[in-house]
């Protein structure tokens, strides 16, 4: 757990109200798998808004609530035990706490980003394989596979790049299992500024599959 106050330092906010001094046990920017202590980011989507799930995940214990946008104003009592954090762009915002939370990983990695058109996946699987038969520890994550240190695992969303919750958590894992190398899949839409999954994450080798 890390104190709310210390894993947004730094940061530009718009506005802030309530509790900010309590300890943050998680991330979240689904209401429904909050829990005591998490931080939810409602994020803003095409069919809905996160903005509508804020007490739902309030109720499910979240300490801290990240927005972008205009926001009824809490009640006194929510905002002894909530903080409220607005900032111009919640995804964006979303990554560079993720990063800070769990201490900026990729910068204890070398990691291999692979974008392009088809072949992905093995492309990344390829890479993995061979970093390993040479004798490194390497780990990965793709559409259809990761490896984060404890054995290869099926990636039952099928999502190319997850979002930067994610994300930041496994390349945290490969570097807490004493791995030197992350192999990445990166979309064009996980690269994307807008949706900011991977921005973040600081790469040091690109390469681009056509």
């Amino acid at each position: 757990p890390k104190r709310l106050s210390d894993i947004v330092s730094g940061m530009d906010f718009l506005d802030v109200q309530g509790n900010s001094e309590q300890s943050v046990t998680g991330l979240s920017y689904d209401s429904r798998e909050c829990k005591p202590g998490y931080l939810f980011f409602a994020l803003p989507g095409i069919h809905s808004d996160g903005k509508y799930y804020i007490q739902a995940a309030v109720r499910q214990g979240a300490v801290g609530v990240v927005y972008e946008g205009m926001l009824d104003p809490p009640d006194a009592r929510t905002l002894e035990k909530v903080a409220f954090l607005r900032v111009a762009d919640c995804r964006w915002a979303m990554s560079a706490i993720s990063s800070t939370f769990y201490d900026n990983p990729s910068d204890s990695l070398c990691v291999i980003g692979v974008t392009g058109t088809e072949g992905k996946s093995t492309t990344v699987s390829l890479i993995y394989q061979l970093l390993k038969l040479a004798g490194y520890r390497a780990g990965f994550f793709s559409t259809v596979m990761s490896d984060t240190g404890d054995g290869e695992r099926p990636n039952p969303r099928h999502q190319t790049t997850p979002e930067s919750t994610a994300v930041q958590e496994m390349l945290a894992q490969m570097r807490d299992h004493g791995l030197a190398f992350a192999v990445v899949e990166a979309s064009s839409h996980g690269l994307s500024q807008r949706t900011a999954r991977l921005a973040h994450v600081h790469f040091d080798i690109g390469l681009v599959t056509n």
